[in-house]
């Protein structure tokens, strides 16, 4: 969440949001269970998969692979 020290009040909301978020996915909302709504927006601290997965590369591997690529490289390049 990018708390260090969350409240139970941020921890209960942040669950209230993750719970909205799956129903949102079937069309449905925490309203339709009459269950209270999250009080902050948590978007910002949802990390998104799809950039996680780019970001985890091997730096060392790619480093090892550029260093071979400019090798191979001619002057023009």
């Amino acid at each position: 969440m990018g708390f260090n020290e969350p409240t139970e009040e941020d921890t209960c909301d942040y669950g209230l949001f993750l719970l909205q978020k799956l129903l949102n996915e079937s069309s449905r909302s925490l309203e339709d269970f009459e269950m209270p709504t999250p009080q902050r927006d948590w978007t910002a601290a949802v990390v998104n998969p799809l950039i996680a997965e780019q970001l985890a590369y091997n730096q060392a591997e790619e480093r090892e692979r550029a260093a071979t690529n400019v090798e191979r490289m001619n002057p023009e390049q």
